[in-house]
């Protein structure tokens, strides 16, 4: 919808235009005689095709972000007695160039000499958007930014800003990755739930002792009766009995291997009976990557790659390395605004629990593949996504530790996004601003791109 400030814009330049034309054209206002307008990439050095919504004299056409706008061939379908001029030069279809950088005036001349007046906007970089995510990186303080929208499971908006490295002033780009903390959860879900749904698996399982999927792998046996009675739905509603006291697990002992972590917590934090109240507790999803590396036989990255990623498409994402030196390629440096140095966590060690690294192209590619929409094929069945958060219709999973803050959401049937900046800031502030962002602001949008920029990848 457009802007009051924007109408009022169209209205000068209308009238602009209008006083400059050839005073023997009578102007006759609105009449049909453009009826479809696009721009195809056999034409032009795009990546997409997209056709032009027609209402009265405006014509509006999306393309991706950072289009260069100032050449472009338009195909158009007229009236058969008519030509089309821009600047006093006739347009043919499929065959002039013209430059719609600041937009463009197509004159539509009939045999009578009367005429139609049509304004062309092409919409690339949205200035609202732009505007608010760098009042967001102003006000927080963030290095670089990455966000993708999809809309009716299509990728509609996908655009980078920022520095991925700025010591070095590498800009951020819609293929950088980033460590994306608590939203591996949702693959790890994503895990179980295919065990489940392959009946490999069922929530009632217990995870330890002699009917335990683990058995006694971890810890010195015997176990007290609480942790033998722990099932899989415990670990993934956060009921297992234990709590991060005095100290959350996976931040401390960071020269432990994963098994000594697990050994430590098991031999010397004793659980309360679980089934209780939720308790969020990073250490239990550790145990479900180990629960799915048990049943299913291979490890963990390997699962979650192989039967959740690498089917829909998504072959970049990975369990994060520890050091800078270590990043994978085109991953991001972190910066955090908190004394906590994002190097010296044991990140891969977390792997189901926080380990991953990801685009928000690769969390909207998954997002609509478990929205439970038609259009696209779900990675599970409908009733398996009725299981917890995801079957809500409006849903947001946050991550963020030392470096990083990340966001994605199903904000209804239609919209969703994810967003993620290569910063933190102590207080979760930071969280709320992103989610506001997406909940609120993109919300609030009434149109969208019609082509879908995940294709493009798919012809690549």
């Amino acid at each position: 919808m457009f802007k009051v400030k924007n109408v009022v814009a169209l209205l000068i330049f209308l009238i602009c235009f209008s006083c400059s034309k050839d005073d023997s054209l009578v102007d006759i206002g609105y009449e049909e005689r453009i009826f479809s307008f696009e721009f195809n990439k056999d034409n032009n050095a795009i990546k997409v095709d997209s056709r032009g919504s027609i209402r009265q004299n405006i014509i509006e056409v999306f393309l991706p972000p950072g289009t260069d706008k100032s050449s472009l061939v338009p195909t158009f379908e007229k009236k058969e007695d008519t030509r089309i001029e821009v600047n006093g030069k006739e347009v043919i279809s499929g065959k002039t160039s013209v430059d719609f950088t600041s937009g463009a005036a197509f004159t539509v001349i009939a045999s009578d000499h009367t005429i139609v007046e049509y304004t062309v906007i092409v919409v690339t970089d949205d200035l609202e958007i732009d505007g608010m995510i760098q009042r967001l990186m102003d006000d927080f303080n963030v290095p670089g930014l990455q966000l993708s929208i999809v809309y009716k499971e299509r990728l509609v908006y996908s655009k980078s800003y920022g520095l991925a490295d700025v010591e070095n002033n590498v800009p951020v780009n819609n293929e950088s990755l980033f460590r994306i903390a608590s939203i591996s959860k949702v693959l790890t879900v994503l895990g179980v739930l295919k065990l489940i749904e392959n009946d490999q698996l069922t929530f009632s399982d217990k995870v330890f002792g002699n009917e335990g999927i683990l058995e006694y792998d971890f810890g010195t046996p015997p176990y007290p009766q609480n942790m033998e009675e722990i099932t899989v739905l415990h670990l993934l509603e956060h009921k297992s009995g234990w709590k991060n006291t005095p100290y959350d697990p996976v931040f401390r002992n960071e020269e432990f291997t994963q098994t000594e972590m697990i050994n430590e917590v098991i031999d010397n934090r004793p659980n309360s009976e679980p089934g209780g109240d939720s308790y969020y507790l990073n250490f239990g999803y550790i145990l479900l990557g180990r629960v799915i590396e048990k049943v299913s036989g291979l490890d963990y990255e390997s699962y979650i790659n192989q039967k959740i990623l690498n089917p829909i498409g998504i072959d970049d994402m990975a369990i994060a390395s520890n050091s800078i030196e270590e990043k994978a390629p085109n991953e991001v440096i972190y910066y955090p605004q908190e004394n906590f140095d994002p190097y010296t966590m044991n990140v891969r060690r977390m792997d189901a629990a926080g380990g991953w690294i990801a685009s928000t192209k690769d969390l909207t590619k998954l997002l609509i593949h478990i929205d439970r929409n038609t259009h696209v094929d779900d990675i599970l069945t409908s009733s398996s996504l009725d299981y917890s958060y995801l079957a809500y219709s409006t849903w947001i999973f946050n991550g963020g530790f030392a470096g990083t803050n990340s966001s994605v959401s199903r904000i209804n049937n239609e919209l969703g996004s994810s967003i993620i900046v290569n910063t933190r800031i102590p207080g979760g502030e930071i969280t709320s601003a992103l989610n506001d962002f997406m909940t609120e602001d993109i919300d609030q949008r009434l149109r969208w791109a019609p082509y879908d920029l995940f294709l493009i990848e798919s012809e690549n």
